[in-house]
């Protein structure tokens, strides 16, 4: 994980804050707000959807030195349109995807 990275205390599981990761949906990039092992939040999301709908995309990160990215589907579960912020689950991953989750959620394999 990034240098910058910090956990966020006082949530269910551990978040992360992501200044460096980026979301690709739809061939736009999203910069990260936090994400975890199920899931994440983007600012600048300012595209019409409501909790329910299912997008595709990637996500973009650094791992140590090297720049690492999977495949993954996001199920919105929240839309703020007044702050341009969306927050998803991932969903329909494969498990190589769910490897790299592991590898940066989990590094102790806790």
């Amino acid at each position: 994980m990034d240098a910058n990275a910090r956990r966020i205390p006082g949530r269910l599981e551990d978040r992360f804050e992501a200044p460096d990761a980026t979301a690709k949906i739809d061939g736009q990039e999203y910069s990260l707000r936090d994400w975890s092992a199920r899931g994440l939040s983007l600012y600048d999301f300012a595209r019409p959807c409501e909790r329910g709908d299912k997008l595709h995309g990637s996500v973009h990160y650094r791992l140590g030195d090297q720049a690492k990215s999977f495949e993954t589907g996001f199920y919105v579960v929240r839309m703020d349109p007044d702050e341009n912020t969306l927050a998803a689950v991932f969903v329909d991953y494969d498990r190589g995807a769910a490897l790299s989750m592991d590898e940066i959620f989990y590094p102790d394999g806790g």
